[in-house]
């Protein structure tokens, strides 16, 4: 078996026996034989990615160290990690692995394990997406400075790419956060099994979640931020006045890529205000902070044009009075 095994990994170059041997094989394998099949498996990844290029090899080769990681400690699994995180555009397969990973990871809850191990699991998968995320904006500012007067598509084609590439994977970030966090689940209808969090579970959320909510909302990038703000709607009970905060930041950072020309996004922003209208007017009164990001949010959507942000405008001194 293990001569079977040794010969895929170092001389196969069927993809789809290779996918096959990873999917059935090196993730499935027990825990026992972890050490004689990693420098297989390192091998097998190292060829594939100079090499062969087959994604799904990439792709399940991410998920063998993902798990060597976070479940073995494995500091090689954890070093692969560091660096897809460090050069996500570099490895666009593994990092997009991941980050799907991250989906389950940042409500990550096992009844066998402790609370310690529990928190370390979701902190780790936040950590990971907030320096991703970290990269690709820098990566991105550092091409938009290359070329600062020049159109996006007079562009070199490799730099056009590359910030593509960067947009598509923060976008991937955004999306993960919002089905994980359980926006998505909240919008269907009639699914008897799922269990919404708890005001406590969506403050969690928040809160282990901080400096990924940060990063994305300081992106300008409109189809990433109509998935931040979807997911911020989602958790405004657990905390609505910093939620409201990040919301400000987000729509002044989306600006620049007209978020507040988007039809979808001036329809949320209208119901989450008229929602701060209806049931936090307290705060807005007695919080100037607050009642200035409401402002701003609006504005942005009212200078716009949309008629519906207008009249919302005509219920501010009700509340203020």
């Amino acid at each position: 078996m293990w001569k079977l095994i040794k010969r895929c990994c170092l001389e196969e170059r069927l993809g789809e026996i290779l996918s096959f041997f990873c999917a059935n094989i090196a993730l499935n394998a027990p825990p026992s034989n972890f050490a004689r099949l990693e420098p297989l498996v390192r091998r097998l990844y190292e060829r594939c990615r100079r090499k062969i290029q087959h994604k799904n090899v990439l792709r399940t080769c991410a998920t063998f160290y993902l798990r060597a990681a976070i479940w073995r400690n494995d500091q090689r699994g954890a070093k692969y990690l560091d660096v897809y995180a460090r050069s996500p555009t570099a490895f666009p397969e593994e990092v997009g692995q991941i980050i799907t990973h991250c989906r389950e990871l940042i409500r990550f809850e096992d009844p066998n394990l402790t609370p310690e191990k529990n928190h370390g699991v979701r902190v780790w998968a936040f950590n990971f997406l907030t320096n991703t995320v970290h990269s690709l904006q820098s990566l991105a500012s550092d091409l938009r400075s290359k070329h600062p007067d020049t159109p996006l598509l007079d562009w070199p084609e490799d730099h056009r790419n590359e910030l593509r590439q960067a947009y598509v994977l923060i976008d991937h970030v955004a999306t993960e956060l919002y089905f994980g966090s359980g926006a998505f689940n909240e919008k269907k209808e009639g699914d008897d099994a799922y269990v919404a969090p708890s005001i406590a579970e969506k403050l969690r959320i928040l809160n282990e979640g901080n400096l990924l909510f940060d990063a994305l909302c300081s992106s300008a990038f409109v189809e990433a931020a109509y998935r931040v703000l979807e997911t911020l709607e989602f958790l405004v009970e657990s905390d609505h006045s910093s939620v409201i905060l990040r919301i400000a930041t987000l729509v002044k950072s989306a600006a620049e890529d007209g978020i507040q020309y988007e039809g979808m996004a001036a329809d949320l922003i209208v119901r989450i205000v008229e929602r701060y209208l209806s049931e936090y007017g307290n705060t807005l009164r007695e919080r100037a902070e607050v009642r200035s990001a409401i402002l701003d949010v609006l504005d942005a959507f009212v200078a716009a044009g949309w008629p519906q942000a207008t009249r919302l405008t005509y219920r501010l001194s009700e509340v203020f009075r």
